[in-house]
């Protein structure tokens, strides 16, 4: 699906140098009504608010649980937040740096939990807290 491509470095690099993105106006023109009379700001809302009602893919789970705990539970100003790690042949979520290292794990409901066992041991390899969540409730 085209809005797993939206939240992207590229996509992001694009916009912030004023470079036109063909993913970001393919999402545009699917899931926000009158684009013309918006900024880039109003229109990424309208897509993530679509997103929060209708496809709760990893990115949005990602998000929505980052920021409840780094801006609910921790500070960014002690905190560090890392995503998309590699560690060992899986790509840690996120991890949260804070006094301790925490690795975060999250499979949705478009996920397979195929993967899961030798996810987690990887990540015990490295890290001595890992965290995995099965993210259904924020939709």
């Amino acid at each position: 699906m085209i809005l797993n491509k939206l939240f992207t470095q590229t996509v992001s690099h694009n916009l912030l140098n004023g470079n036109h993105n063909a993913t970001y106006t393919q999402v545009v023109r699917r899931y926000v009504a009158v684009p013309e009379v918006k900024n880039n700001g109003e229109l990424i809302s309208e897509v993530y608010k679509f997103m929060s009602a209708s496809y709760c893919n990893e990115y949005f789970y990602q998000n929505t649980l980052l920021n409840k705990l780094l801006l609910g539970k921790h500070s960014i100003n002690t905190t560090t937040a890392l995503t998309q790690i590699p560690i060992g042949k899986s790509n840690a979520d996120f991890i949260l740096i804070n006094g301790k290292a925490v690795v975060y794990e999250i499979k949705t409901e478009l996920d397979s939990f195929e993967r899961l066992d030798t996810q987690l041991q990887d990540y015990y390899k490295a890290f001595k807290h890992v965290c995995s969540y099965f993210c259904k409730q924020f939709c």
